[in-house]
């Protein structure tokens, strides 16, 4: 079974993201959704941009059931009607998807498929270096990296965020998504939270109110993903709560009281 089962490229063109290289099972109207969501989040959605990282999971659009994890870079510009892109060089978005039920094996071979990314992308210097057969063979070797075994992974964090409080810890984010530790109490007022569980081995997003942006959820996602990686080992298990009922019962268990209808 593949951890990843295909991979989009799309380029930011003068009109906008077009979804050039599509080795999924999805038809272009998919393609393109997902390249302009993506990249509008990814790329577009922060003047301070972050390349060569691979950035935790979003929704593949239309379809719950996939999920896909964008790499971004950028490449020589070329012939451009836009001054940013001649000046700043030509966005590019690599989307590795995969199955929604696959995410925790996905998140665990994190570290190595970004490593394995940046070694490509570190070559490419042109569009035209972008050859179907070149993102083909990237997908190939994608596919190649196996999740680790029980007995490969040290279940020891490296060191500690914070003090650990009953193996529990709460962290808030960032307005550039990086996660900063909080109490519960004041982790409760935010829109979402991350609550690291180091007993159960477990990272939850955990979403308080209705009305987060796409965009925070994407950073929560792609924080989660790499305080697994750079913290745990990818040791953890990163999953999603954003079922009020789900949400008051884990606040329960931490014997905590939070009306979630209350937009604090």
């Amino acid at each position: 079974m593949n951890t990843i089962d295909g991979i989009l490229l799309a380029i930011l063109e003068d009109y906008g993201p077009d979804p050039v290289v599509n080795l999924t099972e999805f038809e272009l109207e998919t393609a393109t959704s997902l390249s302009i969501a993506g990249m509008t989040i990814v790329a577009l959605g922060s003047t301070d941009r972050v390349y060569q990282r691979l950035f935790g999971s979003i929704p593949v659009p239309g379809s719950s059931d996939w999920e896909a994890m964008p790499f971004i870079f950028n490449v020589f510009g070329g012939e451009s009607t836009d001054d940013r892109i001649q000046t700043q060089g030509r966005e590019c978005v690599l989307f590795l998807l995969f199955k929604a039920s696959n995410r925790s094996l996905v998140y665990s071979i994190h570290s190595d498929a970004e490593k394995l990314l940046i070694g490509h992308i570190q070559q490419f210097k042109t569009r035209e270096d972008l050859t179907p057969e070149v993102i083909a063979s990237m997908l190939e070797q994608l596919q190649q990296i196996r999740p680790p075994t029980p007995q490969e992974v040290s279940i020891e964090p490296e060191s500690p965020l914070m003090d650990e409080k009953s193996g529990l810890e709460f962290f808030t984010l960032s307005p550039d998504g990086e996660p900063q530790p909080t109490s519960l109490t004041e982790g409760l007022k935010a829109p979402l939270m991350l609550l690291v569980n180091h007993v159960n081995q477990t990272i939850l997003r955990l979403t308080l109110l209705d009305t987060v942006s796409e965009r925070k959820a994407y950073l929560a996602g792609s924080a989660a993903a790499k305080m697994n990686t750079e913290h745990f080992r990818n040791a953890f298990r990163i999953r999603d709560v954003d079922d009020p009922l789900e949400i008051q019962m884990v606040l329960e268990k931490i014997q905590a009281s939070f009306d979630l209808s209350t937009d604090t």
